[in-house]
């Protein structure tokens, strides 16, 4: 007989291949999902498309709790087949932390398939008298209340009655320590407060900036020795708070056991890494004036010196390495500026660029060209607003962010003074 654990796989399986008319799923699938295997894969897919969409949060459900992500990783990912870059940039997290999400989601929607088949399989038993069902069905645990969605609603409540409040990280910091020193000493920690940025301002509530602290320290507390030291400052136009220390003996932890217990705040996210010994983990939220750059870029080394060249700048970068996703991403997360390379594996460039600035929901944004073909004349009449060629230096970067964001700003001052006053 088959377990929730096989199910899981062989339903993870078919969400990867939800739009591949040629997919063999198991048998004990169409089983669970109460679909006919004569009829084809066709009305499988249509189940597990259906089972996705009853998913869907209530419309006053906000977007940034945890439920909402995890519909929403389930729908983009897969019913629209979407790349895990665009899932995330619509989930404005990280790819790596998208990938969480995803499989949380995963899990989810496979719990609630598998406790409705066994529930439906007991009360078919008992309907034609067959006694108690085999020990194999069981029970079907109650769905308990999620308290870490709602805790990530009562956040994103917070953020929305108070939409401009910001966060002095500094300061937050100092304060979540000072609350969680009486745990510190349970587990004979010390904390240590290294490098901060004094001056460095976060997009989010204080109030959950704390909450989300304290949570983080008391989820890696267990699994390091001795100290936690806390780092934060600006890195990739993210304000990112480190914390680290130096693992226990007896092999790392699961990732997962750090993260669930960290209730985030909207537009944050959390990751864990592990190297030399020690564990990181980090709480990413958007700083204060952040700007987005959306680099369009196939090569990754270079996508690396663009994120290294806006270390201590305000600019965020987020990337796609072809031109089939932009459209999509500039949907999901409205960039400040577009850098575009005009080599690219699945469009042309040149054709991207002229769809860019034909396109009403592009036609105005920042976009540069980026490119070791030197074409300048070319890229400005065809609607760029600045040309780098390749290579160049990483302050050159900054220089035409810079440029091309203040001529948007005086554009856009202009206009408002040219358009007559409403009477």
């Amino acid at each position: 007989m088959i377990d929730f654990d096989q199910f899981k796989e062989c339903l993870r399986e078919a969400l990867l291949q939800l739009h591949n008319p040629a997919s063999l799923p198991p048998a004990f699938l169409y089983e669970v999902l109460g679909c006919d295997a004569e009829e084809g894969v066709g009305p499988l897919q249509t189940a597990i498309v259906a089972a996705i969409v009853e998913q869907k949060p209530s419309p006053d459900t906000p977007i940034d709790v945890l439920e909402s992500r995890r519909f929403t990783s389930l729908y983009f990912r897969f019913v629209l087949g979407r790349t895990q870059e665009s899932t995330a940039a619509q989930l404005h997290v990280s790819v790596r932390h998208a990938q969480r999400i995803q499989a949380e989601a995963v899990h989810t929607l496979a719990r609630r398939l598998w406790n409705r088949w066994r529930s439906l399989d007991r009360a078919e038993m008992e309907r034609v008298g067959d006694g108690a069902p085999p020990a194999m069905l069981g029970d079907a645990p109650p769905e308990t209340s999620d308290w870490h969605a709602q805790a990530e609603r009562e956040m994103a409540i917070l953020s929305q009655r108070d939409p401009q409040a910001t966060a002095q990280v500094a300061e937050v910091i100092k304060e979540s320590v000072e609350l969680f020193r009486v745990l510190a000493a349970q587990y004979d920690l010390r904390i240590d407060l290294n490098l901060q940025q004094p001056a460095l301002k976060a997009e989010v509530h204080p109030s959950a900036l704390r909450q989300t602290l304290i949570t983080a320290l008391t989820s890696l507390a267990p699994h390091v020795n001795d100290i936690i030291s806390i780092y934060a400052g600006l890195e990739d136009g993210s304000a990112r708070i480190t914390l680290t220390g130096p693992e226990r003996v007896g092999g790392k932890i699961a990732d997962d056991k750090i993260l669930y217990g960290i209730v985030m705040p909207p537009r944050a996210s959390a990751e864990v890494r592990h190297a030399d010994g020690h564990v990181f983990l980090w709480i990413i939220v958007p700083p204060v004036g952040a700007r987005t750059v959306l680099v369009v870029e196939d090569n990754p080394d270079m996508v690396h010196f663009f994120r290294r060249a806006t270390v201590g700048t305000p600019y965020r970068i987020i990337h796609t390495d072809g031109g089939a996703e932009v459209s999509a991403i500039v949907e999901a997360t409205s960039p400040d500026v577009v850098v575009l390379d005009v080599m690219l594996p699945d469009v042309d460039g040149w054709k991207l660029l002229t769809y860019l600035r034909q396109d009403a929901a592009t036609r105005s944004m920042p976009l540069i060209v980026c490119s070791v073909i030197r074409e300048e004349q070319l890229a400005r009449a065809l609607g760029a607003d600045y040309f780098l060629a390749k290579p160049f230096q990483a302050r050159h970067l900054v220089e035409a962010l810079n440029q091309v964001l203040r001529q948007t700003s005086e554009r856009l001052s202009r206009d408002a003074r040219r358009r007559p006053a409403s009477c």
